[in-house]
């Protein structure tokens, strides 16, 4: 017999099919229902439980120093060359600074976090924490991690309870009442308890609390890690933003913030004026004892030359000198001041409160660098506070700061020798000028060099006084470069967690977490789950499903004549009637790979089926080893094939009438003890010679075919072969194995039935699309008890 080409399949198909794997999923629907319910209510669960988080922002406006000017006066007195320079990122660098933050922590007092215990997840206190944790020193494996619990037992007692559970020290167990503002000191730490009177306590009702003691580098890394920073569209304005569970904290910590801001510069700038404000007071000092010398000197000597006004040309040669000497002065300073800024720029690695309007010289190249320098150094120190250790770009960055240094002492090297050359030309017109005072008479001589001596000191005395005015106006009206915008608002809505978003995780999860389940079931099963297993694995063609039978009664089809089950076999003995087999009368032969995959209880129930139709039916059992056909029809098996063989009886003897008028059976008989060299007798192809011509259809059940050869002898006799597959039971490989040996031509005109399959997920969608039913056809089962709802839901298959 020649296999169907129309019903002929691929197997190992490489093709995606998007409707099996939908239906597959859609065949564990239950799961997805379980994990929905699962993970929403998870979602929902700490979303109840969670702590929210809040966030509160501000912002800073920065005023910029003016790094274009050029040509500023010299000024070494005014304390310009130290003034602060101020710019965004330098800002923002000074407010995650650890000087603030700490100084913050400090003036808020939330170093040791107290928590609320009346929750799954302890909730964390600020301003209505009952006690506060003061003068807290502890073992360094006590910060951080270790809880100290306190249960409050009236106003002014609590009793703590603290057990080490770490791993570097010993095991270490507390357990004391106390009183508040009691000091608590143990060999591992020590600290005291405050009540905050402002939060009245419910003794009855109090709640459990529990505290942390944080290092300082810990709580602040705390802070920086909710602390955000930015610089929209580059402006000068810095939006601060800032996240706790506590939205009050929230909003201090930023004003803090912003106020020991604040007043760091402005304490800068005034004890930069006071620092500046003493000098000059001392050279003030200096300048008045020196004039009041001078004019002693001065009466002095004209009373003693007998002196009252010098000559014309004395007065020109006193001014050229005076004036030329200022300006040696103003040469001279200038040199010092490039001595004092190359010091400077050589012992200071941060350079970022230099002024480069400061120095006071025209050289656009100098200002350049230094801009160049406190630019690359800002992005240093950025870099330093978002890193932990050294990395390849800001290895860089630091040796090209080392270079920008270099070029800095070179160009204010080039300046001074400039500087020094100037300074030589103006002495020499100096020392022209004493030469003509030298050629004077002695009396003009020594009167025009005390003049000179009291006018640059009056002059530098006038100068100290205006610079002092303007210090003490400096100090007192002293305002900081910086101030802020919008001071702290915290939003009312929390920003975390986000309910939508928990509930689409959960969501998302809850189709996702079933999905990979059911994937990794497939992956992992090594047996088959339904048809589409059978298809993938071999080209033999299917040429029925039956359901799986509810209860012990394997003659089904006899006593349930009108239920699914009975159903599929119609299905599949109307495929029997239409396949091309060459013969009118069919001999059927039905096996498996191994027992209990249903082959007895298919030949049984086909036979049944084909004798309800009035078809001349036989049930031969070939199954020496295990026979069982007798049983299902209350007969014997004290006769059989065996007898027939071994000559014990003849043919009709061995015959036996069932219930069914159109249905024989002819049972195995005695186990023999060579069954598979009975099947050799030329007895056996005598038998069905003689049966062919008085049945319509004879169904032989044979013993498995993955265990013994008899199917394969028997084969030669029969039409049409019918392999059964038992689902959720038979092994893939068993397919794979059996695709191997019909490729191979060793057995042929082979049919797959697949048994006790769930038509819950199949006979509606396949039996219904192939044979034309409605999926709401309800025909069969009136007679099957469908299982309840759980039963169905949990059941494996």
């Amino acid at each position: 017999m020649s296999v169907n080409p129309n019903i002929v399949k691929k197997a190992h198909s490489d093709e995606l099919d998007l409707g099996k794997i939908f239906s597959a999923l859609l065949a564990k629907w239950y799961y997805f229902v379980i994990a929905l319910i699962l993970f929403v209510s998870l979602a929902l669960f700490y979303l109840y439980e969670a702590v929210p988080t809040f966030q509160a922002t501000s912002s800073i406006i920065v005023k910029e120093s003016d790094k274009t000017a050029t040509g500023a006066t010299l000024d070494l007195l005014s304390g310009d060359m130290f003034a602060k320079q101020t710019n965004v990122s330098n800002v923002q660098s000074i407010l995650s600074s650890n000087t603030v933050l700490n100084e913050v922590i400090k003036r808020l007092e939330i170093i040791n976090t107290v928590y609320d215990n009346t929750n799954l997840i302890a909730k964390p206190l600020y301003k209505n924490r009952p006690f506060k944790v003061e003068s807290a020193a502890l073992n360094k494996w006590y910060y951080n991690s270790q809880k100290f619990y306190i249960k409050l037992l009236n106003e002014r007692s609590f009793q703590i309870t603290f057990d080490y559970d770490g791993s570097v020290l010993p095991d270490f167990h507390y357990q004391k009442i106390h009183q508040f503002g009691e000091v608590i000191t143990t060999k591992y730490f020590s600290f005291r308890l405050v009540r905050n009177d402002s939060v009245p306590i419910d003794v009855e009702n109090a709640s459990d609390f529990s505290f942390i003691c944080e290092d300082m580098p810990t709580r602040t890394s705390d802070l920086l890690t909710n602390l955000t920073q930015t610089n929209p569209d580059k402006t000068t304005i810095i939006n601060l933003a800032y996240k706790d569970n506590n939205p009050q904290l929230c909003l201090d910590v930023l004003n803090t913030m912003a106020q020991v801001f604040i007043e760091n510069e402005l304490a800068l700038k005034r004890n930069d004026a006071y620092t500046s404000l003493a000098f000059i007071d001392q050279q003030l000092e200096e300048k008045n004892k020196k004039l009041e010398e001078i004019e002693q000197q001065l009466q002095q000597y004209k009373s003693e030359k007998g002196i009252t006004d010098p000559g014309a040309q004395s007065n020109l040669i006193f001014l050229s000198i005076t004036n030329t000497e200022k300006l040696k002065s103003d040469n001279d300073a200038k040199q010092k001041s490039l001595d004092n800024l190359s010091n400077y720029i050589k012992s200071n690695s941060d350079m970022s409160k230099l002024s480069p309007s400061s120095v006071g010289i025209n050289d656009q190249l100098l200002e350049n660098l230094i801009n160049d320098y406190q630019d690359l150094l800002t992005k240093i120190q950025g870099l330093e506070t978002a890193v932990s250790s050294p990395t390849p770009q800001l290895k860089a960055l630091k040796q090209q700061l080392e270079t920008k240094k270099q070029s800095l002492i070179e160009n204010i090297q080039s300046i001074k020798s400039q500087t020094i050359i100037a300074g030589k030309q103006l002495q020499q017109e100096i020392n022209k000028y004493q030469s003509t005072i030298a050629s004077m008479p002695e009396k003009e001589k020594g009167l025009i060099e005390i003049q000179r001596q009291q006018s640059v000191t009056q002059e530098v005395y006038q100068y100290l006084l205006q610079k002092k005015q303007e210090t003490l106006i400096a100090t007192q009206t002293a305002t900081p470069d910086n101030r802020v915008q919008d001071k702290a608002v915290v939003a009312t809505k929390p920003v975390a967690p986000v309910k939508m978003l928990i509930l689409a995780i959960a969501v998302i999860l809850s189709f996702i977490f079933p999905a990979t389940i059911i994937f990794i079931q497939n992956v992992s099963r090594s047996t088959v789950a339904n048809r589409d297993d059978i298809d993938f694995n071999t080209t033999i063609p299917v040429l029925g499903i039956i359901g799986k039978m509810r209860g012990k009664d394997n003659n089904y089809v006899n006593h349930n004549p009108k239920s699914i089950v009975a159903e599929c076999f119609r299905s599949i003995r109307t495929n029997i009637q239409l396949a091309e087999t060459g013969n009118d009368k069919k001999v059927i032969m039905i096996t498996s790979t191994v027992a209990g995959e249903g082959k007895s209880y298919t030949a049984l129930n086909l036979a049944v089926m084909f004798a309800l139709q009035n078809h001349k039916t036989l049930l031969l059992g070939f199954d020496f080893r295990k026979p069982r056909l007798f049983k299902e029809f209350g007969l014997n098996n004290d006769k059989g094939l065996s007898s027939f063989l071994h000559g014990k009886a003849s043919m009709t003897e061995i015959i036996q009438k069932t219930e069914l008028q159109e249905l024989d059976l002819i049972t195995a008989g005695p186990i023999p003890d060579n069954p598979s060299e009975l099947l050799s007798k030329n007895e056996v192809a005598e038998l069905f010679k003689t049966f062919r011509a008085k049945y319509d259809y004879i169904i032989i059940d044979t013993p498995p075919i993955g265990v013994l050869s008899d199917a394969y002898v028997i084969m030669k006799y029969s039409d049409m072969n019918l392999y059964v597959i038992r689902e959720h039971f038979s092994k893939t490989s068993f397919i794979r194995s059996l695709n191997d040996l019909n490729l191979e031509g060793k057995v042929w005109n082979m049919h797959i039935i697949l048994n006790a399959a769930n038509l819950s997920k199949k006979f509606n969608a396949n039996y219904g699309h192939y044979h034309g039913y409605s999926g709401k056809y309800r025909y069969y089962a009136d007679n099957e008890v469908k299982p309840g709802f759980f039963k169905r839901m949990f059941r494996r298959d």
